[in-house]
């Protein structure tokens, strides 16, 4: 059995490959407890697998703490998936290729593996990222912009006045609390990024491409995001990143 494994902002995901697919999916957030204490909770009971893979947007100390632990518990060393100029049929547009995260890049790799078409990926997480790929696997370049929560975390920080609380409101609803104007605002805002952005790509290339959504927020997005913005609406990956990795190393093995 093999360990896929995605060290995000703030979750950790995790799935076991076996000759069935994924399965066994299970995810944590990362602040719930240091990284060690977090995996003795919810892997105790783990079978050790044969080899474990991984992406890590964390750092070299959350890769370091992550390794210490399985090699104490499992006497097995991770293996961390890296960006690469090209790989599985992909060319990266990034001028410096190790600039990409790695998550974006695992989840740009199984995207065109899955639907070799062009494709629109958007990664609803910490923060809100957007990649596409055109119709011959060449990486076009993304956007980054804020999450739904550093949104809000933003202006707790920076405007204390306003102390950011679960709102009822629902999109481009003019408030009448605090509260509701900033839950309202903040969709408002990513639901007019993602709707732009896709606008963008019809212009560029025209209709007909696929749109895939993944994250933690991507649930919470879906109802918002009209299917004119898609022609062929927005497909849910939850497990994208994880797919990436067994697409990567199956075909990366040095």
């Amino acid at each position: 059995m093999t360990l896929l494994v995605d060290i995000g902002n703030s979750r950790i995901k995790w799935a076991q490959q076996t000759a069935d697919g994924l399965a066994r999916h299970g995810n944590a957030f990362r602040n719930e407890a240091a990284l060690q204490v977090l995996l003795d909770k919810h892997w105790r009971h783990m079978t050790a697998p044969e080899q474990i893979l991984v992406s890590n947007v964390g750092g070299p100390g959350v890769a370091d703490e992550f390794t210490g632990w399985t090699q104490a518990r499992w006497n097995r060393t991770p293996r961390f998936a890296a960006v690469r100029r090209s790989a599985c049929g992909v060319s990266n547009a990034y001028r410096d290729h190790t600039q990409l995260g790695i998550d974006r890049w695992l989840a740009i790799l199984a995207a065109w593996q899955k639907y070799r078409e062009p494709v629109c990926i958007i990664d609803c997480g910490t923060a809100l990222t957007v990649d596409a790929v055109d119709k011959n696997g060449r990486h076009q370049g993304g956007l980054i912009i804020p999450g739904l929560a550093l949104m809000q975390e933003s202006l707790s920080v920076r405007a204390p006045g306003i102390r950011p609380e679960v709102g009822t409101a629902a999109l481009s609803d003019l408030a009448d609390n605090t509260a509701d104007a900033v839950d309202s605002g903040c969709l408002t805002a990513v639901v007019a990024a993602i709707e732009r952005i896709i606008g963008m790509l019809h212009e560029q290339s025209g209709p007909g491409f696929i749109c895939l959504i993944t994250g933690g927020d991507a649930d919470y997005l879906l109802p918002h995001l009209t299917s004119a913005a898609c022609e062929a609406g927005f497909r849910h990956e939850p497990h994208i990143v994880l797919e990436g990795l067994a697409t990567f190393f199956g075909r990366n093995t040095a």
